[in-house]
């Protein structure tokens, strides 16, 4: 692990089986396992250097709170939704 890569955790971690993605290859893949129309994009974001998916992903995770703004308390959702979530 580099020294920047522990002082700057990847804000988004997907575990898969045995495979771990950050970043842009998180996203990716989320989007992938949406299906439909979502599969595609997911499919074509590979072709773009990972270099520059990246570079995107944390300019994009940078401004997020400005651009969509930030809450104060997390998101609880109903019991129609709660089963879409995992449980402890």
């Amino acid at each position: 692990m580099t020294a920047r890569a522990a002082s700057k955790p990847a804000s988004v971690l997907l575990i898969d089986g045995d495979n771990a993605y950050t970043e842009s290859a998180a996203i990716i893949r989320v989007l992938h396992s949406f299906g439909g129309v979502w599969r595609l994009l997911g499919g074509t974001l590979w072709i773009v250097p990972k270099l520059v998916r990246d570079a995107t992903y944390r300019a994009v995770a940078k401004r997020r709170y400005r651009w969509f703004g930030r809450r104060e308390t997390c998101y609880l959702p109903d019991p129609s939704e709660a089963v879409r979530f995992l449980q402890n």
